[in-house]
């Protein structure tokens, strides 16, 4: 767990990465445990006929993602799937404020990033280690 503040205007958020040790990585355990109600319908509605029932690999982790608009900064599931006929799906990562797409951050345990503030722009934002649980 991270905790991004800005220290221009003191905005503060916190941010998560990885899924813990004690979860599984194969499909049945992202599908039933993590997969929202629109991401099952996705995955179903996507697969070409052929893929299904076929899966080679599956991978997820919560992931610190920023917003190319708005500078938003959040954490998502991240999850792509990769079938034997060589078929892949990952969802789009979009934000929760302005729908655009959202990219993977690069934190540093602690310090300064390279990155504008969501508040007020400013390139001030700081990172520092709150939590490690895996």
């Amino acid at each position: 767990m991270y905790e991004i503040t800005c220290r221009l205007c003191d905005a503060k958020t916190g941010v998560s990465e990885g899924r813990g040790m004690r979860y599984g990585r194969d499909f049945a355990d992202l599908y039933f445990n993590y997969m929202s109600d629109k991401d099952r319908i996705a995955i179903g509605m996507n697969t070409p006929s052929g893929s299904r029932n076929k899966i080679k690999s599956c991978s997820y982790s919560n992931q610190p993602l920023v917003c190319t608009s708005c500078n938003a900064i959040s954490s998502k599931l991240a999850w792509s799937i990769e079938f034997e006929s060589g078929w892949k799906f990952s969802p789009p990562n979009r934000c929760v404020e302005c729908q655009t797409e959202m990219l993977r951050l690069s934190l540093p345990r602690e310090g300064e990033i390279n990155q504008k503030c969501w508040e007020c722009d400013s390139e001030k934002l700081h990172v520092e280690l709150s939590a490690v649980w895996d």
